[in-house]
Parts: C-alpha cells; structure tokens; sequence
C-alpha cells in the first residue's frame, strides 16, 4: 500500500485520529511526495507553479510551500465568461485547475450558472462551489471518489470521539436551503439522509439555492456603491430584498417553534451560532430554563455571526442553554475534504491526510514548529482529492500549538479557537494569487 493509500484507509478505522500527528509525519510527507508527483502531469495550473518556482520534487514540507495555490485561486475565472454565459470558456478555465477536462462537455441549453453546473454533475464533474458576498463563487473540481470520501465526514464525525450512529432517528432542522451546489448545502443533504426522519425535516427554505440569483444580487450591490446601478434597479433590488427577509423571518419564527416544542426529543440542529442565540432568546422568554433539550440531540454550529452583537461569553451562554447535547464544532473550509474536529478542550485536531503548513503573514514561508504556540497563516495539503491539487494557502490567521500533547490528552498539535481572517484585521495579499491569475489569463488568452 502506498502513502496516500495507507494515509485514507484510516478514514474507515473505528477513530480515524488514533494515530498521532507525530507518528503521522513521515507518512504524511510521503504521501505528499506521491501526491505532487501524480497532480503535476494532470492538473496544468499544478505544473506552471512548478515550473516557474523550480520545483521538481518534495524532499521536505518547505519545499511545497511555492506550489500551494492561493484561497481566492479556484475563483481566478473571468467574471465575464458568468455574466455573459461564456459556458464553454468557463470550461476551459476548469480544465486549468482540474486532473480530468471538461472542456468537450455539451452545453446547448443552459441558461445560467445553476443549469452549467448541473450539466457537469450530470456528465461527473461535481463540481461545489463556495459562498461569496462579492459574487464571484469559487468552483471547487471534484468526482465522485471525492464526493463519497467529504461526505463520509458527516457520517462519521457526529459524538467524535463517540460517533454517534446515523439511524434516521431525530427530527432535522437546517437553517439554510434544501439543497444546491454549496458545500454546506450538499453536506446537509448527507446529514439528513443519514440522521433525520423521514417525516420531520425542516428547512430555512424548501427552495434550492440558486447561484445566479446570489451573483445577481451581489453585483447590483457592487453597482449601487459605485453609484452605477439605475433608480428602477435599486428599487427592484429593495422590493426583492424586503420580501425575502420577511419570508425568512417568518419560516424561522416557525422553525424556532417548533424546535421549541420538540426540545424533549432527540434531534439534529445545522446553524450558525446567530441563530442559536435567536433560539435561545426566544426560549428565555417563554420562561424556558436551561438544559431542557434531549440528551440525545446533536447540535452542528460555527460562525456567521453576519454583524450581530453579542456578548463575548455568547458561546458559553448558548451551550449552557442547550445542555449536555451533543455539539459538532470543527475548523475547516470548503476547499477541504474533512474538517478538523474540536476537542473538549476547545482545540482543533488534524486530519490524518490533511497536512498542516503554518506559514508566515505573505504565505511564502514555512515556519519552523516550535514546544509552543506559534501565529501564522493556516495553509495545507489535503492528499485525498482525486479531481485537483489539494496544497492552499488559507486566508486564516491561526495559533497552533505544537505541544506533544493536547490539555484532553489526546496527541497534538493542534490549532487554538483563535481563529481570525486577515482580511479582518488588515489586508490579506498573497504574492502567488497575482502569479496564478496572470497565469490564468495568460492561458486563456492563448
């Protein structure tokens, strides 16, 4: 068995985490030797980064740091091939960072975004794409090897390090679409085939989400600030806006009921902490005490917190009203197969075939693993992906630890609940991303 190989095996062990990073590390950078060797002669955006950064082989971590692509590259196509239906060149654009071309794929008959991509669901390319308030989503390649392997984490990471068995059993509420090509969206899905009954699923939206109202949106909002959107337009937009924020508000006002009314029985909850706390305070004014909620309900949250103002100790606060449930917490993105669960100490642990690389503010340079806590910008390489490169470079700025072992006892390092974007705290430039987009555009243009 090669590495790689030996490395996703321990996807399906009782506890895929049961080997320690540290036992891991020859492994992992073999695995990455495999990996790099394979993607290069497939993937031609791979190979130019290569090339251009005199990168032949991976004799250690270091040297993958120059052919690790930036978090804004799987949207380095031109905004025009979406805007004028350019599905062909979008295509071709695809084929640039993917091990398997879709270039000669039909596309008489599409008419938006939402219909090009499933076009190339139907022909395997399962391509997911991100959320973006600019509009501009990344598309992320994937087959079905992928698909099956990222979806094997909604199954199994539930009660983690006692998963919990998917047996149809809960009622489901998910604050978000009943499907779409997000991730989040399609992971949801995996969810409630696996955990929900079949008579009580409860979505913020019986409606799929639509790529192309989203960039719709998002570019009118981009023309009303730079004052070229028309009067008729920006009354269109707040008539439209108006009308969805009432219809949601009013479908989580029925959701939240309803949760509310069935916190005695088991049940799985997908939201954002924002909407927790809206539970919660819907609760409290009820008169509803803490910990009312079934031992057996599984509570998935993370960010979003969209603006809201909350008090520091909002976590805190909303698991002490939630009670001895069981949470899903984990640090991760889209462009990752798994994401890294958090321990009961508040810590991130690694994914066996994710690599973690902690890397300096710039993204050029890997910093040297220390007993301690070290800042720097979370960057990796997740050797399972069939269909594309798995080396980024994240927009996050993290702390890890590199003690040997984690305040639960199990094996570090680990990354800190301190998790911040530099786009938040100042500004995010990476050198490589204005390498792979003039690559891009140099390509195309060819």
């Amino acid at each position: 068995m090669d590495a790689r190989a030996e490395l996703l095996s321990l996807r399906d062990a009782p506890d895929p985490f049961v080997r320690s990073p540290t036992e891991l590390t020859e492994l992992r950078l073999e695995a990455v030797r495999e990996t790099f060797r394979e993607r290069r002669a497939q993937v031609p955006l791979l190979d130019r980064l290569a090339r251009e950064n005199d990168v032949s082989e991976i004799r250690q971590l270091s040297d993958a740091v120059p052919v690790l692509l930036s978090h804004t590259s799987y949207k380095s196509y031109p905004h025009a091939f979406l805007k004028n239906k350019q599905w062909s060149r979008l295509q071709q654009w695809l084929a640039l960072v993917s091990v398997r071309s879709p270039k000669d794929l039909d596309v008489s008959g599409v008419n938006d975004v939402d219909d090009w991509l499933d076009r190339l669901w139907s022909a395997g390319h399962l391509v997911a794409t991100t959320s973006s308030t600019s509009g501009k989503v990344s598309l992320l390649p994937r087959n079905a090897e992928d698909h099956v392997f990222s979806c094997q984490y909604a199954l199994r990471m539930p009660g983690w390090p006692d998963p919990i068995t998917p047996d149809q059993s809960r009622h489901f509420f998910l604050f978000g679409p009943n499907g779409g090509s997000y991730v989040a969206s399609f992971v949801g899905q995996i969810i409630a085939e696996g955990f929900a009954r079949p008579d009580s699923r409860h979505y913020l939206s019986n409606q799929r989400l639509k790529v192309a109202e989203v960039s719709r949106m998002a570019e009118l909002r981009g023309r009303i600030a730079d004052g070229s959107a028309t009067p008729s337009e920006i009354a269109l937009m707040k008539e439209r806006s108006a009308a969805q924020s009432a219809a949601t508000a009013a479908r989580l006002d029925e959701m939240l009921d309803v949760i509310i009314a069935k916190r005695h029985e088991p049940m799985y909850i997908l939201g954002l902490w924002g909407q927790l706390w809206t539970l919660m305070e819907r609760a409290r004014e009820r008169g509803i005490a803490n910990g009312q909620f079934h031992p057996g309900t599984i509570v998935s949250t993370g960010g979003g917190m969209k603006g809201a103002k909350l008090p520091a100790d909002y976590q805190e606060q909303i698991l002490a009203f939630l009670g001895p449930v069981n949470t899903v917490q984990a640090y991760g993105m889209s462009e990752m197969s798994w994401f890294q669960p958090r321990c009961l100490a508040g810590r991130y642990h690694q994914v066996p075939w994710v690599v973690p690389l902690l890397l300096d503010e710039s993204g050029t340079r890997l910093l040297e693993a220390s007993g301690g806590v070290v800042q720097g910008r979370f960057g990796f390489i997740d050797v399972s992906f069939a269909d594309r490169w798995g080396g980024l470079i994240s927009g996050d700025r993290v702390e890890m630890d590199f003690s040997p072992v984690c305040p639960c006892g199990r094996s570090g390092p680990t990354i800190l609940p301190t998790v911040t974007r530099y786009s938040d705290v100042g500004d995010d430039r990476l050198t490589c991303a204005g390498t792979i987009d003039a690559y891009v555009q140099g390509a195309l243009n060819s």
